[in-house]
């Protein structure tokens, strides 16, 4: 399978160039909602540069994702949408933690 061994990849940009060829196979989108198109499990510094830098960073790679999936045409819509939903989510991630920071809470 494609996904042997790729949690390891710690490199955002390649992990998203195994997502598209996986995009291309057009697998059931139930399927592709339960991928981790983030690497959120990746360290950060506990600062707010730290945190701004990864998940701007995932923010960033997954909006190019989303981009290079609209060109695909309507078959890809549903994959489209489910990035898309992914992005909200750690849109919202960085923003609590941003607060929490700010709030001094760990």
């Amino acid at each position: 399978m494609i996904f042997d061994g790729l949690n390891e990849c710690d490199d955002l940009s390649i992990y998203h160039r195994y997502i598209k060829v996986l995009i291309l196979t057009k697998p059931d989108p139930d399927f592709f909602n339960k991928i981790r198109l983030d690497k959120s499990s990746l360290s950060w510094d506990v600062s707010e540069a730290g945190i701004n830098k990864v998940f701007g960073g995932e923010i960033e790679q997954l909006q190019q994702l989303s981009t290079w999936t609209s060109t695909l045409g309507v078959d890809y819509f549903e994959y489209k949408k489910i990035i898309d939903q992914r992005i909200e989510v750690i849109q919202k991630e960085l923003k609590d933690l941003l607060d929490r920071l700010d709030a001094g809470i760990d």
